[in-house]
């Protein structure tokens, strides 16, 4: 599983780590969709994800999106957020990626609920 912005990395990089792993799926933005498949990786390897949406991958598995900020929260013209940060709770572990996410007012209250 990878989740993070296509903004970040170059166009050779991702295309063959989903090449070599073809179980490999990509939890991204919704609005960074486009640029994904704009640099090879498969639609059938791509979950789109939004602020406050969740994917249940296995029975254990589930990653909960919540905002993330690089300097302010920012949407595209759908209002999909650009960037996110992943809450991906295994089993009875709970982990939290934030990506390159700075503090913003709503940050611990989206970690609570």
């Amino acid at each position: 599983m990878y989740t993070s912005s296509f903004r970040s990395y170059g166009p050779r990089t991702l295309p063959v780590l989903a090449k070599n792993n073809r179980g490999c799926l990509f939890i991204i933005p919704r609005s960074e969709q486009k640029a994904a498949i704009e640099r090879g990786i498969p639609l059938t390897q791509i979950r789109p994800i939004n602020a406050d949406e969740s994917i249940q991958l296995t029975s254990k598995i589930r990653v909960h999106a919540i905002p993330s900020a690089h300097v302010n929260i920012e949407t595209d013209q759908n209002n999909d957020h650009r960037y996110l940060g992943y809450i991906m709770n295994i089993g009875k572990i709970t982990v939290y990626h934030s990506g390159d996410c700075v503090p913003y007012p709503e940050l611990v209250p989206n970690l609570q609920s």
